[in-house]
């Protein structure tokens, strides 16, 4: 598999996930959970379009917590899954993989799709980019998402045009790490140097931007945006991209600082949308911090391994572009809750499990564990 697609506390790990799935008075506001993203959030929307060949229909992925393949980019659940579930509902089917009855799809749908881009293939097309892969961008999603609509009934409320609004409750859309697979392929598939892709980040960000924009117009009233983690920790940039280390840190200085940036951006144009939109609630959702956080302290979460992955193929951080995770000559580790990495890039449930109770904790989606708001100054 291309990389461009594999990029594309002190309380124990069972007592995190217990606590992330123990029942809250929150539950009952979110009647459905409605998702968009890349990999990171992707529940079998990809291993759907792509059949065998797809990594994600065969094990070791999903072995930890489905004990099959599950089409998620992990060894179980995502972050998406955790939040579904510490809000009391179904972990939430993805749209496009079969069986999308209305029925079955009453609480959300993911329409999110493995090496999603934030931009559509015409944007690098212009580019000068030799572009082989299916456009499942923003853009994509959103035309799923109006498929959805037309097939579900609509509810009116006064003074506004009928959308998937509910006057008793409210739904959650989640916007997933989007950004990722932009960069990645600009950097491998352009060739755009690691100063030069800081200039890409307003044009993602402005994408990212008009998405919540359409949604809040479709009648999305509570959108969860997320920003982008430390890039330059990560097993395959690690591989990849061998220079400007940060001695602190150990990990690629610049893909941080482009995590960073990106973040940054994507926070002031939540808070343009927020003034845009005054009666609609835009939150972020932050991953780079909880994350950073869990590579410079990992025995905090009882994790052993930050850097390597869980599984994968030769080297120091156990990444190949040529050896993919469950490929022949794949090594795998014998206890995933012990690693941040997965196979690379994706993150294992340990992982996500830290990054979604710290997004509960930080939005105030769960109040019962009483954070103020990250962003309350944005």
């Amino acid at each position: 598999m291309a990389m461009a697609s594999l990029l594309l506390n002190t309380f124990p790990y069972s007592l995190f996930l217990y606590l992330l799935l123990v029942p809250n008075p929150v539950a009952a506001r979110y009647s459905a959970l409605f998702a968009f993203g890349n990999s990171l959030t992707d529940t079998g929307n990809m291993a759907h379009f792509g059949g065998d060949s797809v990594a994600t229909n065969h094990l070791p992925y999903g072995e930890t917590y489905f004990r099959r393949p599950s089409g998620r980019y992990s060894d179980g659940r995502l972050v998406v899954d955790f939040i579904a579930q510490a809000l009391g509902l179904p972990l939430i089917p993805p749209y496009l993989a079969g069986n999308n009855s209305k029925e079955n799809l009453k609480q959300g749908a993911n329409f999110a799709v493995g090496g999603a881009c934030a931009l559509s293939n015409a944007f690098f097309e212009a580019q000068g980019v030799n572009v082989t892969w299916e456009d499942y961008s923003l853009n994509t999603q959103l035309s799923w998402f109006d498929q959805y609509r037309r097939s579900s009934p609509s509810r009116k409320r006064p003074t506004q045009t009928p959308n998937l609004v509910r006057a008793e409750v409210e739904l959650l859309f989640f916007l997933g790490e989007m950004g990722i697979n932009d960069y990645t392929r600009l950097l491998l598939e352009k060739g755009v140097n690691s100063t030069d892709i800081q200039s890409y980040v307003p044009v993602v960000v402005q994408a990212i931007g008009a998405t919540i924009d359409s949604l809040i117009q479709r009648g999305a009233e509570t959108m969860l945006v997320a920003g982008i983690y430390p890039l330059g920790c990560s097993a395959s940039y690690l591989t990849v991209f061998q220079q400007d280390l940060d001695p602190k840190t150990g990990c690629v200085e610049w893909a941080n600082d482009l995590a960073k940036s990106h973040n940054l951006q994507l926070l002031l144009e939540l808070k343009r949308l927020r003034r845009t939109h005054r009666h609609s609630k835009i939150l972020y959702a932050d991953y780079y911090r909880p994350m950073m956080h869990l590579y410079q302290h990992p025995d905090t979460f009882g994790v052993r391994e930050t850097r390597a992955a869980c599984c994968g193929g030769e080297g120091p951080y156990n990444f190949s572009l040529s050896v993919a995770c469950g490929s022949p000559g794949s090594s795998l580790c014998g206890d995933p809750s012990s690693y941040a990495c997965w196979d690379g890039l994706h993150l294992t449930e340990a992982a996500h499990s830290i990054v979604a109770r710290h997004i509960l904790k930080s939005t105030g989606l769960d109040p019962d564990l009483q954070i103020e708001l990250l962003t309350g100054n944005v």
